[in-house]
């Protein structure tokens, strides 16, 4: 996709989705420039191995990799971005994370630094060489660098301190001496520069909390003037990631700020910082900056919750949640499995600008405490790497379970202790490295009865062991029974990563709750000690299942939905699979409608993000094997709830998929429908919204439909290997049919892009074969059956088929399989009769006519405004039998009668805004 930029940096067929788009690399030149010259310095002076040396490389030639798009487009850009995710050229799409400060102002009196104590600093200062300086990257809203209590220990870069070869001092001379990409960073970088979007060197302050930060973390100790840090030999850089703006809270090119620190060899980077959502280009970025031997530390949040917040929640980055001065886990923090350690959060008092001191809360706040405490251990055990600092320092933590009984397993090993991690020996722990759980039948569904497999991979991160084990437990409402719940993993030496064939196991129980997780707790042990706990996130029961019994897989819920149960996530489930070609529905929907205001579905809605939930499970979707038809079937119903807003119906859905020879190709689908509102109808439409996705993100595919076989479908233009897709309606109704271009705008082709309105869904189910094909773009389609009558308790049953070829004569072919084993099994009558080709008059019977009615008799193609006349012979006009009426695609008869005219030859003409036809009849006596 590179080489396809254009000079404006756009790539032409992505236009489609991101409007007005700019591409630019997440990771400019000069922080690759700055990260290669460190991964150079790190070849020399560590002595890596060839492994770490080729890991490093990797991850750089991985995240130069990573581009930004910017674009503005009516569609959300979750959506959009969802859709790049099976496109073969990008190896994965996220929209990127908002990431906020996590502090909370506090006019606390408590004692000013009883952290200190509590963790034991002062006597852990005893512990260290006095002549180290561990280097400390604040990534932040900037550091006031001319602070009295901070400006002794504010990093100076070597590379651009000094005179240069002219005599200059090359903090000014405007040129980049260290060749790292950036011109006179002597003391850091600000990213979110006023004055300059490249950035500049002068990281001082915006919001205050940058200040705050670093005063935790090195504030001068024993100057005699205001505080001292946790770390009272650490050197601090800043990189300013804030705005100017005092007041802001929000960071910019965050990540960038955590690269260049690894670039400049921080020991450790303070992320005080964060937000929800996971993101891959983020963790690449961690994952490239650990590499390069700097230790990430992270706030855990403040929403007082069990929020996974980024980056603290990355597996490499120490997470860090927030206790007060007595242990108890303070009211604003987060808490979760990812959750390391804790330390103090509460009333920390530190640092602001302008020579000011003030207390703040947060797990902004008990982040820099760790990250102090952490570039001491760095300095006191400089063998160790990111990781292994990582888990000495959990290792050596105090234990608070007693002040905090209901948060076991949510808030680490405990909070964190200096003296502990500087003066206890190297311990040992063996951590998760990665797992896969399979359930015995290989369906990937947990049911209840199934016994689950989890296999493991672990790493011992320190030292040695020689008998280590595994204990499972787990954690969940429900009484779980392990079948194995113990696993032996034996001697690992220091960093060595082992899988084990042997798997933890256990039985789904039978009473759990549909889409219900537990957590599998892992406790490692050597011999008798517990070394480390770790937590399995499992699945059980879920409410949706994927057809399988064929070339075709379908998943469906247990609410009318197609393809996947998340919208627009799509994560639970398969989406629809043809032999090799994979996830080619994006979105699928049943529609029931009674009019343009009573519309119960599961389809999107007019926020483009959530789906319409007008549906109650009744039973769930269970699928059985019908050997007597040679096919399985799947079968759920639910119910809407019978507000004003709905069409006040009961749906039976029933699913079959037959495997014999020559009908391996199709699904059908049956859904009945039950009349559950207080009136009855003559209005029912019932339809499938289906938004193909065939071929990379959904681009150049076309939508249509084949008037004489009577079903829609699908392809990709570009990609000829792709399938063809198709759908029909097996059922005895009037059809409907819409081609749907995505990004469409206007009254004839409304676009979903900007939402799927109520009013759209009607149209498009209730005006009969309307927009028979799209533009070639990112498509959707509406299929359909109406009106349908329906009295109070009545039901109506309707049909429709998704089949698979290579070429539309291979679907007509398919499709006149379909009707034929639709009729066979009962399960529709499967009748289509062939469209109009033409807007004519077919006929009028009886021609001679004497007298009484005649039938005239004329088909529309189109739906059309039509006119129809009778003139006599001289042209003259004898009846306008109606004007300008709307009529849907179909054939129709007109009955009018003759007794009124006199003997002699008439025309009858029918006229729409682009053709003209007549039809010659003589009335005789």
């Amino acid at each position: 996709y590179l080489a396809l930029l254009s000079q404006s940096n756009q790539i032409e067929e992505l236009n489609v989705f991101f409007e007005n788009h700019q591409i630019k690399p997440l990771v400019p030149e000069n922080i690759l420039t700055a990260l290669y010259k460190r991964a150079k310095s790190n070849k020399k002076s560590k002595n890596l191995s060839l492994a770490a040396e080729n890991l490093i490389y990797s991850k750089l030639a991985s995240i130069s990799r990573i581009f930004i798009v910017e674009f503005g487009s009516a569609a959300s850009e979750n959506l959009i971005v969802k859709k790049q995710s099976n496109n073969p050229n990008i190896e994965y799409a996220e929209l990127l994370p908002e990431r906020k400060l996590l502090f909370v102002p506090n006019d606390s009196s408590i004692d000013k630094q009883y952290y200190l104590n509590l963790t034991q600093c002062f006597e852990a200062w005893d512990l260290l060489d006095s002549s180290d300086h561990p280097l400390v990257a604040i990534v932040d809203t900037g550091i006031d660098y001319n602070h009295e209590d901070l400006a002794a220990n504010i990093y100076t870069n070597p590379g651009e301190s000094g005179l240069d070869e002219k005599g200059r001092d090359k903090r000014f001379n405007g040129i980049d001496d260290d060749e790292n990409g950036f011109i006179d960073d002597y003391r850091g970088w600000d990213f979110i520069s006023s004055t300059n979007e490249n950035g500049d060197n002068d990281p001082k302050p915006g919001n205050p909390h940058g200040t705050h930060v670093a005063g935790i973390v090195a504030a001068v100790a024993n100057n005699g003037i205001g505080i001292a840090g946790v770390s009272n030999n650490a050197r601090l850089l800043p990189v300013k990631i804030g705005p100017d703006d005092a007041n802001s809270i929000s960071t910019q090119k965050s990540y960038q700020g955590i690269l260049y620190a690894a670039s400049l060899g921080a020991d450790i980077i303070n992320c005080s910082w964060g937000g929800p959502h996971h993101s891959a280009s983020e963790h690449e970025i961690v994952e490239t900056a650990t590499a390069l031997g700097s230790l990430i530390v992270g706030a855990a949040g403040n929403e007082s919750s069990e929020s996974y917040y980024y980056p603290a929640s990355y597996p490499e980055v120490l997470s860090v949640a927030s206790t007060d001065e007595s242990d108890y886990l303070s009211q604003f923090s987060n808490y979760n499995y990812a959750v390391d350690l804790t330390a103090p959060g509460s009333s920390i008092y530190s640092t602001l600008p302008n020579n000011q001191y003030a207390y703040l809360d947060g797990t902004s706040m008990a982040t820099p405490i760790a990250s102090g405490i952490a570039a001491m251990v760095r300095s006191k055990f400089p063998e160790l790497n990111p990781i292994q600092i990582k888990e000495h320092i959990k290792n050596n933590t105090d234990n608070i379970e007693e002040q905090n009984p209901f948060y076991s397993g949510v808030i680490g090993t405990g909070r964190i202790n200096a003296l502990k991690s500087l003066s206890n020996d190297i311990g040992q722990s063996i951590i998760l490295k990665s797992y896969f759980a399979v359930d015995t039948d290989n369906d990937g569904d947990f049911l209840p009865g199934d016994e689950i497999n989890i296999y493991l991979t672990f790493q011992n991160i320190l030292k040695a062991t020689d008998n280590a084990r595994v204990e499972a437990t787990v954690v969940s409402r429900y009484k779980v029974d392990f079948t194995n719940a113990n696993l032996e993993l034996g001697s690992l030496m220091t960093l060595e990563e082992k899988s084990y064939s042997e798997p933890i196991s256990f039985i789904v129980p039978s009473d759990v709750d549909f889409n219900y997780i537990i957590y599998v707790k892992l406790n490692i042990y050597e011999y008798e000690q517990l070394i480390n706990s770790e937590y399995i996130p499992v699945s059980l029961n879920p409410s949706y299942k994927t057809m399988r019994g064929n070339n075709l897989s379908l998943t469906f819920n247990s609410v009318g939905n197609l393809a996947y149960n998340d919208y627009p996530l799509n994560i639970q489930g398969e989406g629809f699979n043809y032999k090799d070609s994979k996830d080619m529905l994006f979105e699928g929907s049943l529609l029931v409608a009674r009019s343009r205001k009573r519309i119960s579905n599961v389809a999107r809605g007019d926020n483009q993000l959530l789906k319409d939930n007008s549906f109650d499970i009744v039973e769930h979707f269970e699928i059985e094997e019908r050997k007597e038809n040679s096919c399985y079937e799947g079968a759920a119903s639910f119910k809407d709830r019978k507000t004003e807003n709905d069409a006040g119906v009961d749906v039976s859905q029933k699913v079959y998929q037959f495997y014999d020879e020559g009908k391996e190709d199709f699904i059908i689908l049956r859904y009945d429908i039950f009349n559950k509102s207080e009136s009855p109808t003559d209005s029912i439409f019932t339809g499938l919204f289906l938004d193909w996705d065939i071929g990379p993100s959904g681009l150049y595919n076309y939508a249509s439909f084949d008037s004489y076989y009577g079903f829609g479908y699908a392809r990709n233009i570009e990609i000829d290997t792709l399938p063809w897709v198709g759908v029909n309606m097996l059922s005895s109704y009037n059809l409907s049919y819409f081609a749907i271009d995505n990004d469409g705008k206007g009254l004839g082709n409304p676009g979903i892009y900007d939402g799927f309105s109520n009013y759209e869904k009607w149209f498009m189910l209730s005006e009969g074969i309307t927009r028979k094909k799209t533009n070639v773009t990112d498509i959707s389609m509406v299929i359909g059956a109406g009106p349908i009558k329906l009295n109070i308790g009545d039901s109506a049953s309707v049909a429709f088929s998704i089949f698979c070829g290579n070429s539309l004569e291979e679907l007509r072919k398919k499709d006149s399989i379909i009707r034929r084993t639709a009729i066979d099994a009962k399960i529709a009558d499967g009748s289509f009769e062939p469209l109009p080709r033409k807007t004519i008059i077919s006929s009028v019977v009886p021609n001679p006519v004497q007298s009484g009615d005649i039938a005239i008799n004329y088909e529309i193609n189109d739906n059309s405004y039509i006119n129809l006349d009778l003139y006599d012979v001289y042209g003259n006009s004898v009846k306008n039998f109606f004007s300008w009426s709307n009529h849907k695609t179909g054939r129709y008869s007109y009955l009018y009668n003759t007794d009124y005219l006199s003997q002699g030859a008439y025309f009858i003409v029918l006229r729409t805004a682009y053709t003209i036809d007549s039809y010659f009849f003589i009335k005789c006596k």
